[in-house]
């Protein structure tokens, strides 16, 4: 097992910010910063959706660039903006943009309405989704290695109580060194329980006997939420649990995480070919043959994450542990 140092701030996990000055967010925790957009050095826009838009920046004295994320909100969707304050202030991993800051101010677009920032970490890099979209030949040990960072990312997440709630491809970055960032806790929510440590059996070891190349991959700026996205997540990835309406868990990302994982390994062509195959995995267990054949360790991590009970599934540090199995074989 790994050991990540965590450290928990102290900040009350029923604090609500309110909503009556510059700098709403100043009380989230100590070690944050009071930004405004007063003292701005450069801003240059990277992106935008549905909710805002993403620019990165540079203030003076601060060396290299930062991202801010603007974002519009209706009052009934304030919420989310809270959540992500929350999450973000709670988490510290590597594997998790930085926050840096938040506050609201009147809108210069719009007059007499508030916008919301959020000021984090610049990564320079493409979601997963993307990034699997674009490569051209699999490497085995290099796969493995950006899924181990995935789950020590979100054992670090869960380590901190959170609950991340749409964890899909397009809420995680990679960047050309293939180091990896999870974004996006506008659905977030603190988890009551504690992930629990359930190892899947041991299949019969079987080598793999390739190991090709990913080519090179240009990086382009952080993305913002999608519009496809419900309060429930993303339907691909979205546990039973999740659909049902019931109580958010961390086995909600762990259901999540063993999708994307199918889907990295898979290589599917097209997203059609991936839909096609997610009903035979998640409503009967099959994996295509040759996957397993392949795959002997994944598949059976797979298989362990996406159980229909909820509490057999294997907490994120052991999912890191199975990962490394898989390199070892």
């Amino acid at each position: 097992m790994f050991s990540d140092e965590c450290y928990i701030p102290d900040i009350d996990e029923g604090f609500i910010p309110p909503i009556n000055s510059i700098n709403f967010f100043d009380n989230i925790g100590e070690g944050y910063e009071s930004n405004s957009s007063n003292n701005i050095e450069s801003m240059e826009l990277i992106g935008q959706g549905s909710y805002g838009k993403v620019y990165r920046i540079t203030r003076p004295g601060i060396s290299g660039y930062r991202a801010l994320k603007v974002i519009k909100l209706e009052k009934h969707e304030q919420g989310m903006i809270f959540n992500e304050i929350r999450c973000l202030s709670r988490i510290k991993s590597d594997y998790v943009t930085k926050f840096y800051g938040a506050w609201e101010e009147t809108d210069p677009e719009e007059f007499g309405k508030t916008r919301y920032c959020i000021e984090m970490e610049y990564f320079d890099g493409i979601t997963l989704m993307e990034w699997m979209s674009m490569r051209k030949s699999f490497d085995i040990v290099k796969s493995t290695r950006i899924m181990q960072q995935i789950a020590k990312g979100l054992a670090n997440i869960h380590s901190f109580s959170v609950i991340h709630r749409d964890f899909s491809p397009s809420n995680i970055l990679i960047n050309q060194n293939e180091q990896i960032k999870i974004i996006d806790f506008g659905l977030s929510d603190f988890a009551k329980d504690q992930p629990r440590r359930l190892i899947p059996p041991r299949p019969e070891s079987v080598p793999h006997t390739y190991s090709l190349m990913i080519n090179p991959i240009k990086a382009i700026p952080i993305p913002v939420e999608s519009s496809s996205v419900s309060t429930h997540g993303t339907p691909l990835y979205r546990s039973p649990e999740q659909k049902n309406g019931k109580k958010p868990s961390t086995t909600d990302d762990i259901y999540s995480f063993g999708i994307i994982i199918y889907e990295f390994f898979a290589m599917f062509k097209t997203r059609m070919e991936l839909f096609k195959s997610i009903p035979n995995l998640t409503g009967k267990g099959q994996l295509p043959v040759r996957f397993e054949e392949c795959f002997p360790v994944i598949s059976n991590l797979i298989r362990s994450m996406i159980k229909n009970d909820a509490n057999k599934r294997p907490s994120a540090s052991v999912v890191y542990e199975q990962l490394c199995e898989e390199i070892c074989y």
